[in-house]
Order: structure tokens, then C-alpha cells, then sequence
């Protein structure tokens, strides 16, 4: 069951074209009202990792963002985000 606390939403102006890769910040916007999660907790440690996690990474990683600030926006542990990078073959 999907949880829409945890549901990620691209904030990016398609018609500004691609984001400019030195400015700082992330892409993505969680829709609850709660609390930051913490990343000794993240909320999204054990879900499924879909495809806009996958391409956010891609785009990311071409923009040499650290994992631990990836790691933060997709609610994950560095280390998680880590073995995505390396089985999407960019690690």
C-alpha cells in the first residue's frame, strides 16, 4: 500500500529547462506536515525504489551531488543510495 506521507513530487520548471548543477537544493518536496525525518530513521529505508528515485539519482550523480545529500531528499541512508548507485551501474 502506497503511503502519501512519503510520496515524492518533482518541483522543477520544465520550462526553465534543466536546473542550473551548481545551484544548491534538490529537486523534490515531501507532502506531509510532519517533522523532517531524521536520517538515522529515514522513512523510506525498506520501500521499493521507483523509477523517479532512479532518474533523480542519474541526475544527481551527473551533477557530482553527494550521496549523504541524495540520501537526505529521498529519505534514505547514504548507504542504501549507495547500492542503487552501484546497480544502476553508476557507482
Amino acid at each position: 500500500m502506497r503511503d502519501p506521507r512519503t510520496e515524492l513530487v518533482d518541483i522543477s520548471d520544465p520550462a526553465a529547462g534543466d536546473p542550473d548543477p551548481e545551484a544548491p537544493g534538490v529537486l523534490l518536496t515531501e507532502l506531509s506536515e510532519e517533522e523532517p525525518v531524521r536520517l538515522e530513521d529515514p522513512a523510506r529505508a525498506y520501500a521499493d525504489w521507483t523509477d523517479f528515485e532512479d532518474e533523480f539519482i542519474r541526475l544527481e550523480r551527473r551533477r557530482d551531488r553527494p550521496v549523504e545529500e541524495m540520501a537526505a531528499a529521498l529519505q534514505r541512508t547514504p548507504g542504501a543510495v549507495g547500492v542503487r548507485l552501484r546497480k544502476l551501474g553508476l557507482g
